[in-house]
């Protein structure tokens, strides 16, 4: 019988977490789902761990070790449901996470994806929420940077992945989340709901926590994303701003930055001709855009202010954009329950 949700939970050498992942999937308030677990031949104790649930509910494939993106391929092709969730094998869901999300698809039929915030955690006693950008036309804006949705928080439409034959690209292995995302976008609205949904723990050795090692395989996998969207929109990036964008697109990479009066004069004409840029096209919110401009300029500021680097910052600290996207982001927080 078709459920009206499928679940998708790849598994690998997760035997500490996994047990009370899967209970926060199967004590959800919703109940008319599948829940699809794929043993991604784990070395531990993961398989045992998981047979001890008994719920018809579930669908278990124990496979060899084919890597995550394989898995999640995989998972979207057994899925059957109307709506399709990402969990992972380390976090925990709200209780009420499938009703709540569910309730959004139910309130507008343009939605294909949503996701919402979080609540950062580590065994250490790390705990700290994480807010997101909510609207369709913010997370649009911050996906010409980076992924708007928190992946094991997304729920998306089955329907539309399905008929696009929309699928994880191997060619973007550790991005590609947000390859998937932006494709996905292009069938209809997003939107993160302003509710923690989900308990995220914080791992060094997860893939967010790894990446891809390789500095300069990253920059070639992201920016391959930043040319397919920016070309989307029309926007044509020299090879200087290009990997300017980049910089900006990671906070890893905007820590590194070289703070230099030439850096910040680089930085505001490349801001000033992407907004230009974007002004004829209808499909991007300029209001919007230049709040995430100002959120990458926040972030320098924060990163290098006690480096030394406040006077050269003072052109950042004080432009438009900055302020607005304190403004949004105050707004955005009040916002989230």
């Amino acid at each position: 019988m078709m459920k009206l949700l499928s679940v998708i939970l790849p598994v690998y050498n997760a035997d500490e977490f996994v047990f009370e992942s899967i209970k926060s999937i199967l004590d959800q308030s919703f109940v008319d789902f599948e829940l699809i677990i794929i043993n991604d031949g784990s070395t531990d104790n993961s398989m045992e761990v998981i047979k001890k649930f008994k719920d018809d509910r579930i669908i278990f494939i124990d496979q060899p070790n084919r890597g995550l993106i394989d898995t999640l391929n995989m998972g979207l092709e057994l899925s059957k449901g109307k709506y399709i969730a990402r969990m992972d094998a380390d976090d925990i869901a709200h209780p009420k996470r499938f009703e709540i999300q569910l309730n959004a698809f139910r309130e507008d039929e343009e939605l294909v994806l949503c996701s919402g915030g979080i609540i950062a955690f580590s065994p250490d006693g790390y705990r700290k929420k994480r807010y997101y950008p909510l609207t369709d036309a913010d997370m649009r804006s911050e996906l010409l940077f980076n992924s708007s949705v928190v992946h094991p928080l997304a729920m998306f439409s089955g329907d539309i992945v399905r008929e696009n034959n929309i699928k994880f690209d191997k060619d973007y292995k550790f991005c590609e989340d947000y390859k998937f995302f932006y494709d996905l976008s292009r069938y209809g609205k997003i939107k993160n709901i302003p509710t923690f949904l989900l308990n995220y723990r914080v791992l060094p050795y997860s893939q967010t926590s790894i990446g891809s090692n390789d500095a300069m395989d990253r920059y070639i996998k992201i920016s391959g994303i930043h040319r397919i969207i920016l070309n989307d929109y029309k926007i044509v990036l020299n090879e200087s701003w290009s990997k300017l964008h980049y910089s900006l697109s990671l906070s890893s990479e905007i820590e590194r930055l070289e703070i230099s009066s030439s850096m910040i004069h680089d930085l505001l004409n490349y801001s000033r001709f992407l907004v230009q840029t974007a002004r004829f096209n209808k499909n991007i919110a300029l209001v919007s855009l230049k709040a995430s401009i100002g959120e990458k300029f926040l972030k320098i500021i924060l990163f290098h202010m006690k480096r030394g680097a406040l006077k050269k910052l003072r052109k950042l600290f004080f432009h438009k954009f900055t302020l607005l996207a304190v403004f949004k982001r105050m707004i955005r927080i009040m916002r989230y329950v």
